[in-house]
């Protein structure tokens, strides 16, 4: 007797939101669909009385939801797997990253601590086999991330009404989507 087995596709991406003077906030996005237009969850780092942790939540029928005080500026696509969506942000819990392990580095278009959980959970995924990056594109993540920011920041100047989705291995051109 055969089991059969339903497929569960899951989008990985990094959104990026701003707000005015501040440098731009990191999500690692999980959705079941490319034009990440209903995002299951959103993981990034918050500040509380306790310090910098960890913070996952829903963000209901558009990744603009996620902060109402923030702007959306755009998805950078990362990859796509068959795995649930709570099953790869539980993978990206057990890497337990702490506030006090994060590589901070001075960077005016990117908040230091939610950069430095995204690059981590990214390289995560690809050291549990969840996802798989061209080896140039783990070496330089950061590099690809804030190429990517720049990207999305040039796109959203020409469509402020929409929010653009640019992959990072740069292999297809923006999709857009309509900020609701």
């Amino acid at each position: 007797m055969s089991r059969k087995h339903n497929q569960v596709t899951t989008y990985i991406g990094v959104a990026f939101y701003t707000t005015e003077g501040f440098p731009a906030q990191l999500a690692v996005v999980l959705s079941k669909n490319m034009q990440f237009d209903t995002i299951e969850l959103c993981g990034t780092v918050i500040e509380t009385v306790n310090g910098w942790v960890e913070s996952w939540k829903g963000c209901g029928n558009s990744p603009a939801h996620f902060e109402p005080y923030l702007n959306l500026v755009g998805i950078l696509t990362i990859g796509m797997v068959n795995k649930p969506t709570d099953r790869i942000s539980r993978t990206i819990r057990n890497m337990k990253w702490r506030a006090q392990d994060a590589l901070v580095h001075p960077d005016s278009l990117k908040h230091p601590y939610s950069n430095d959980f995204v690059r981590r959970a990214l390289l995560h995924l690809c050291k549990k086999k969840t996802i798989r990056l061209p080896s140039n594109i783990k070496k330089y993540l950061d590099e690809y991330i804030t190429d990517g920011l720049v990207k999305l920041r040039n796109n959203q100047e020409s469509r402020p009404d929409l929010y653009s989705i640019i992959s990072i291995l740069g292999d297809r051109a923006p999709v857009f989507s309509r900020i609701v």
